[in-house]
């Protein structure tokens, strides 16, 4: 019921993508997508004058073959490869194609000269016979990429490695070779297997628990080579058995179970080591085997996706404090923007956040502007954040954000992700499923941020950003409500450099997989040039 609910809250969202593509006052958004319009017409007279659409040949002798890349020979002469075009004087020609593994082929072409004219050859493979007896009947054999049947198989000629499999016997591979026309016998008698397992592997050797949508679990995985029974036990460091899994008889080699963290009366267990031991016996009960490994639970790995929107993550607009533990990652791709008659422009990026050390989260963005009259404008950026007071150790948390970005082909600020290098201060505070966050954000830039066609010269322009967010977590899913104001000191004071920004989010991570669902809606407002609406959405992953 409650993925319903969020299914149905999220179509919402979606259906106000439509509304806010079209939705403006003012002049503010025609500013926005004209600031770099002369310099398109000019571009696109110069491509027009210098690009010529290639032609299709009015003459000559097209030659191609099936399949394409066979060499070409014209009364004995190379002449390259099908597909291929040859211009030639009047007269009876003889076309010979020459491909490895198919026999050649050749035919006779009255040419004249000036008239065109098409062939095509099909080419034979060249092939020979395999004749298959495998034991027991049932395995699965397999050359390259084709699969072996029992009797009579035909293949191109060649050198194979033959591999063989069947639960409970061990892998049988051998190198054969096929010749022309010719059969070659081949005997697989398939050996049982000792009962034995491989490794256990943990998708994640420490997790919190509490983390949502499968990212507080940990799959135990492994393979067994023949039939049997096993019992998965899991205890604690005084040796406490707190949970234990019996498999169904084992039919084939892989084989998992996933962990929640919680104990066998289904109360979650307290952070700390715990021990993995996998046993079992074959279905004769004479072979025995048992694997172990070592896993962690803490539930101060908090995991939560956010939005790299304006270059650092968090919500659209307002950096957050918290980082991904060691070993997770989040990759985005996604689009926002506004359509109406005097242009369009959709900023779209991907990013991605990764921790290579410690708490110090790197997000790395990218994307492309597309926009009309304008040129398209390109962008990237890295932010390294540094947690300062970790999230989940109290209500409060803080951290340091040390970002370099670079636009190229606008001077506008829609994404608050301006070029230039910027240091901020994300803070937030949480009550319950409900966090506040502000970041403080100085941007030092070598150029000026404009909505208008003339651009002002290189220099140093210095510009503050207010930034705040609301945050609800409904575990899965969580919604938000962020902006941002710029200043900047010119002519002696502090200014507030318009437009405004202001945007609702919405981010849904499907139930055990990992993959984010999301849409979201921002405006860009000034008190004189009016405001327009933004909406679009965007697919991630996290692990």
């Amino acid at each position: 019921m409650r993925d319903f609910k969020l299914s149905i809250i999220f179509i919402i969202v979606l259906s106000a993508v439509f509304f806010g593509c079209a939705t403006s006052s003012g002049t503010l958004f025609k500013d926005t997508v004209q600031s770099k319009s002369t310099s398109k017409t000019d571009n696109s007279r110069d491509e027009s004058s210098s690009y010529t659409e290639p032609e299709d040949p009015e003459e000559g002798l097209t030659i191609t073959s099936d399949p394409s890349g066979a060499e070409v020979y014209v009364d004995r002469s190379y002449q390259g490869k099908t597909p291929l075009t040859l211009t030639l004087e009047s007269g009876r020609y003889r076309v010979t194609l020459k491909k490895e593994g198919y026999y050649s082929k050749s035919r006779w072409v009255e040419y004249t000269e000036g008239a065109l004219v098409n062939i095509n050859f099909p080419l034979k493979q060249i092939t020979g016979y395999l004749y298959l007896t495998a034991y027991p009947p049932e395995t699965e054999v397999e050359a390259a990429s084709f699969d072996l049947s029992q009797g009579v198989n035909e293949l191109p000629i060649g050198k194979y490695t033959i591999n063989a499999d069947l639960f409970g016997y061990d892998h049988f591979s051998t190198d054969v070779t096929i010749h022309e026309k010719s059969t070659t016998n081949l005997i697989i008698h398939m050996q049982p297997s000792r009962f034995s397992f491989s490794p256990l592997n943990l998708t994640r050797k420490v997790f919190n628990p509490d983390n949502p949508a499968g990212l507080g679990t940990s799959r135990i995985t492994f393979t067994v080579t023949t039939y049997g029974k096993g019992m998965l036990s899991i205890m604690s460091d005084d040796g406490t058995t707190i949970r234990k899994h019996q498999f169904e008889p084992f039919s084939t080699w892989e084989q998992g179970f996933t962990w929640n963290g919680k104990d066998s009366r289904g109360r979650t267990v307290p952070d700390g080591s715990y021990r993995i031991t996998l046993s079992g016996v074959d279905s004769r009960g004479v072979e025995k085997d048992t694997e172990t490994a070592v896993i962690r639970v803490d539930h101060s790995l908090i995991i939560k996706d956010r939005n790299s929107f304006s270059g650092a993550s968090g919500t659209m607009f307002t950096p957050t404090p918290d980082t991904l533990p060691m070993g997770s990652f989040q990759v985005d791709i996604g689009s926002t923007g506004h359509v109406e008659n005097s242009g369009y422009r959709f900023p779209t990026s991907v990013a991605l956040r990764v921790v290579p050390y410690g708490k110090l989260e790197a997000d790395v963005t990218g994307g492309i502007i597309i926009q009309s009259p304008a040129d398209n404008g390109y962008f990237a950026g890295i932010a390294l954040k540094k947690e300062l007071i970790p999230a989940g150790s109290s209500p409060f948390s803080l951290s340091l954000i040390a970002k370099g970005s670079y636009l190229f082909g606008t001077n506008t600020d829609s994404m608050t992700n301006f070029t230039g290098i910027s240091v901020s201060l994300p803070a937030a505070v949480t009550f319950g499923p409900v966090t506040l966050s502000a970041a403080p954000d100085i941007l030092l830039s070598p150029f000026r941020i404009s909505y208008e066609s003339d651009a002002y010269p290189a220099g140093f322009y210095l510009y503050g950003y207010g930034r705040g967010a609301v945050i609800v977590d409904f575990g899965s899913a969580w919604l938000a409500l962020s902006g941002a104001l710029r200043t900047t000191y010119r002519e002696g004071k502090l200014n507030i450099d318009y437009p405004a920004y202001a945007g609702g989010e919405l981010h849904w991570i499907l139930p055990g997989t990992g993959v984010i669902v999301s849409g979201f809606i921002s405006g860009e407002m000034d008190l004189d040039a009016g405001y327009f609406i933004n909406a679009g959405g965007s697919l991630g992953l996290i692990k």
